[in-house]
């Protein structure tokens, strides 16, 4: 029974000042949305007047999360990490999706098979993609809004515009992947036939 209690402390002292609390989470994503509130006004310069006005409440709770305890703390940090306003927010989801379209058409270049029966697919996903890309970064560089909301829902337009094209992009990359593991399990076969 002692060795037991003992290994639980030893545990506990091991592993809990590793972890992090929600609030220091929750910190931590205030950080990364100060960050990128530079980032976007500089990609984005028509939407730094609505980030300054954001920038301004969220730093005002920031300030307010102080000394607070831990579950009002997290709850207030979390609340200035929304206070970004709606602009910054969905351009934060544009560029995120943008990222994962990427990365998901890189992971669709490099699965190789001889002769992929969706390679005629893939190259025009590709042009697509590269074209949709392109004109969605050209709509919010040309964009200015008149308000935050005018400002939110375009950038909203083409976020639904990247949506569509994530999905072809997610279902090609299926097939593709799909086609790999057959040709895989194909060569495994002959080569236990040889």
């Amino acid at each position: 029974m002692r060795i037991n209690c003992l290994l639980l402390v030893l545990f506990l002292a091991v592993v809990l000042p590793g972890c992090k609390s929600s609030a220091e989470r929750q910190d931590e994503a205030y950080s990364k949305s100060q960050e990128l509130v530079k980032d976007y006004s500089q990609r984005w310069p028509a939407f730094e007047q609505f980030f300054k006005a954001g920038e301004t409440a969220a730093l005002k709770l920031h300030d307010e999360a102080a000394g607070l305890d831990e579950e009002a703390r997290t709850a207030k940090l979390k609340e200035a990490g929304q206070a970004f306003g709606p602009a910054f927010l969905a351009l934060r989801q544009y560029d995120e999706l943008r990222r994962t379209i990427r990365t998901k058409m890189e992971k669709l270049d490099r699965t190789s098979v001889k002769k992929r029966s969706t390679d005629s697919k893939i190259r025009a996903l590709q042009r697509d993609t590269d074209q949709i890309l392109e004109e969605t970064d050209e709509a919010l560089g040309k964009l200015k809004p008149k308000n935050e909301g005018e400002g939110a829902a375009e950038v909203m337009r083409q976020v639904s515009r990247l949506q569509t094209i994530e999905k072809r992009v997610s279902s090609v990359l299926g097939q593709a992947e799909a086609e790999v593991r057959i040709a895989r399990s194909k060569n495994r076969a002959k080569d236990k036939k040889q």
